[in-house]
């Protein structure tokens, strides 16, 4: 019975026999040996283990246990350190001249080339130049030939990402020379590695000879470059500045001449944008409408001139400013410019304060409409009264109110009444209309709620309503309200017809319908609420 024992070489797990595992172990220390003050000492002795326990993978094809008779064929392979140490390589060239011939001995075993690619001598992925080592091809006739088939063909870089992907990388020192086809052993390994630290060591060299011979030039150009770029941003700001200094300019004045149209035709001239059109009114009569002490008016008026002409004013001096570069802003007109603010401002709240105590204080009337009991078989037909609405150009509207504006007259003001329905406490139908209004007292807010015109017809059993109410000639907005309310006795029938759902405001119906949908269906009054006769869809 043989002893094994496990070891880890390169990453790989293996068992070895005893004998096999000292004579592996006396090779790596004599390896380590020999390159005990190399360069890169630690990456050749990792590249010849990971070599060594390729080796040993491809034996172990159908055992489990490496052999003495492996571990020699390996070393045979590898080559012995002695051959290959430091002191070999750095020995006098004296004693190189007349070198003595001495027997080698017979480890050229190459193994099959291996196909990768090669991106660290590559100019983009490295496989051009795997492609060339593998097939012995010059790698600028494979990139010439990659580049002929994108032109020709358009399938050169997609077969060269494909390359990319598919092909590994050449990484290990190992890989490097089985893609070229030489030799892994000692000596290659040692070569490439050395090859290749004095390759990096060059470009070092050379890019820091470089540096020192040009280090002054391209401070100077740096400082050059550098001040050039600021001259042209501070050109750049200036231009900007400029040119944003014109259009401040220009705007203003634009501005300018539009609030003196305005300020000398006594405020007539603001655009406003209505449903269909674009309307042209008067300030001074929209104000008209709020304002019952007409000095109270042309206070606020003179307020609201100089607030408005002080952004005006600003925009003209930052115009300025950026154009000239004087402080224009932090002098004197800047001062006056603020004060004409403040004083604008002040004016404006104080009169506005005045003119809103009139609506601190609020009144109400209920008045009876005027109803005969149609017969007791027919429908309450509620019909909305045709063109209620006057067709008027210049048109506010604010909330529920409509204002129509006309130079040199008191406006002409329309609100919107509302329609609630109930039921009856008796078998009569029943109409009645809430006003309401504000005033400085709530004497003065009966009294405007008092002014408020509303227009009910009755034609047999059909209701005519006008959805919108006017206020007597010369009477000031006060936020005057009217609401019909219509009680209907339990059992009676009623139809709204197209438009009335415009007046509702609370119209209760077991079914949940929506205001639109309430329209020209039979509504019976039920013990609570309207209940639908003539639906045929299902209840909400």
């Amino acid at each position: 019975m043989n002893k094994t024992i496990s070891i880890n070489l390169s990453g790989m797990l293996f068992n070895l026999e005893e004998e096999a595992f000292n004579k592996l172990s006396n090779y790596l220390s004599a390896i380590k040996a020999s390159f005990k003050n190399a360069e890169g000492r630690d990456e050749i002795i990792g590249d010849i283990e990971s070599r060594i326990a390729e080796l040993f993978h491809e034996k172990l094809k159908n055992r489990q246990v490496v052999l003495l008779q492996d571990v020699e064929e390996v070393i045979t392979l590898m080559g012995q350190p002695e051959d290959y140490s430091e002191e070999t390589q750095n020995e006098p060239s004296e004693t190189k001249a007349n070198p003595q011939p001495e027997p080698q001995p017979n480890y050229e075993y190459a193994g099959p080339r291996r196909l990768f690619r090669a991106p660290d001598e590559g100019m983009i992925g490295g496989v051009c130049v795997g492609l060339g080592h593998y097939f012995g091809i010059d790698p600028v006739w494979l990139r010439i030939a990659f580049l002929a088939a994108f032109f020709l063909a358009g399938g050169g870089i997609l077969i060269y990402i494909i390359l990319w992907i598919v092909l590994p990388k050449a990484e290990s020192t190992a890989e490097k020379l089985q893609m070229r086809g030489e030799p892994v052993n000692i000596s290659n390994i040692e070569k490439s590695i050395r090859d290749e630290l004095n390759r990096i060591q060059g470009k070092t060299n050379e890019f820091t000879q470089k540096a020192r011979t040009s280090g002054s030039t391209a401070t100077n150009f740096l400082n050059e470059f550098f001040e050039s770029l600021l001259r042209l941003i501070r050109q750049f700001v200036a231009f900007m500045g400029k040119s944003l200094g014109i259009f401040f300019l220009g705007l203003g004045g634009v501005l300018l001449l539009i609030w003196l149209s305005i300020v000398l035709s006594g405020g007539y001239g603001i655009n406003i944008s209505t449903n269909d059109e674009v309307s042209n009114f008067s300030i001074n009569t929209l104000l008209g409408a709020f304002f019952t002490n007409p000095n109270h008016l042309k206070i606020f008026l003179i307020g609201l001139a100089l607030f408005t002409i002080t952004p005006i004013l600003s925009l003209l001096l930052f115009g300025l400013r950026l154009i000239t570069r004087k402080g224009l802003l932090s002098g004197w007109p800047s001062t006056v410019n603020g004060s004409v603010f403040t004083v604008g401002l002040i004016l404006m709240v104080v009169t506005a304060a005045l003119m809103l105590t009139e609506f601190k204080s609020k009144g109400k009337l209920i008045e009876p409409v005027g109803f005969v009991q149609p017969t007791p078989s027919d429908t309450l037909e509620i019909k909305i009264l045709q063109d209620a609405k006057p067709q008027l150009k210049n048109q506010v509207d604010f909330d529920t109110w409509k204002f129509y504006l006309e130079e040199d007259e008191p406006p002409f003001m329309l609100g919107e009444a509302g329609l609630e329905v109930r039921k009856s406490d008796n078998d009569q139908i029943r109409i009645q209309v809430t006003k309401q209004a504000r005033g400085e007292t709530k004497k003065t807010a009966i009294i405007s709620a008092s002014g408020i015109n509303t227009y009910v017809k009755q034609e047999k059993n059909v209701l005519w309503m006008n959805p919108y109410f006017t206020l007597k000639n010369g009477l000031k907005w006060r936020n005057q309200q009217a609401n019909f309310t219509l009680s209907i006795p339990e059992g009676k029938f009623v139809r709204f017809h197209p438009g009335t759902s415009e007046m509702f405001t609370d119209v209760p119906n077991i079914q949940n319908f929506e205001e639109e949908e309430l329209e020209m269906e039979v509504w019976k009054m039920g013990k609570d609420a309207l209940e639908c006769q003539s639906c045929v869809t299902e209840a909400k």
